[in-house]
């Protein structure tokens, strides 16, 4: 009997044994579980940022995209721009040519009465800058007729 006693007391320590290291082993699994639900919570986190991020990122592309081809426009309208200018510009530098040339000529002439035909050229609408020419231009003629004027009086 006591041999029997010693079995069953034995069994029991043994039994006490397992059922604390398994409330000891199941206390560490629980924690387990909870390290691995935090970390899988943190990459799902980290999935959403990167989405975002991903969106940010296609955002400022469509934006960059957008703000090269109103910069392409706007180049090209500059670029219409200055060859509109430079057009104007020749055909006011022609005007000018062909207007130095005719006053010449009625200088070469000594004719007066082409102040007012030179005048009459105001009538058309030039930029100042043209305007500015001829009036120069009839100044010049101006004196220049006067001094014919005195020279034959």
């Amino acid at each position: 009997m006591t041999a029997t006693l010693i079995i069953l007391a034995l069994g029991a320590a043994f039994m006490i044994g397992g059922w604390s290291g398994y409330k000891a082993g199941k206390g560490d699994l629980d924690d387990v579980n909870a390290l691995a639900n935090d970390a899988e919570t943190q990459v799902d986190d980290l999935i959403i940022e990167r989405d975002q991020a991903q969106e940010g990122v296609r955002s400022a592309r469509e934006q960059l995209d957008a703000a090269e081809q109103r910069a392409g426009r706007h180049l090209a309208d500059l670029n219409l721009e200055r060859a509109d200018h430079a057009y104007l510009k020749a055909g006011h530098q022609h005007l000018l040519d062909q207007l130095a040339l005719q006053l010449q000529a009625w200088e070469d002439k000594g004719t007066t009465g082409s102040i007012e035909a030179a005048r009459d050229l105001r009538k058309v609408i030039y930029p100042p800058d043209v305007t500015a020419a001829i009036d120069t231009a009839l100044a010049a003629e101006e004196r220049i007729a006067a001094q014919i004027e005195g020279r034959s009086a």
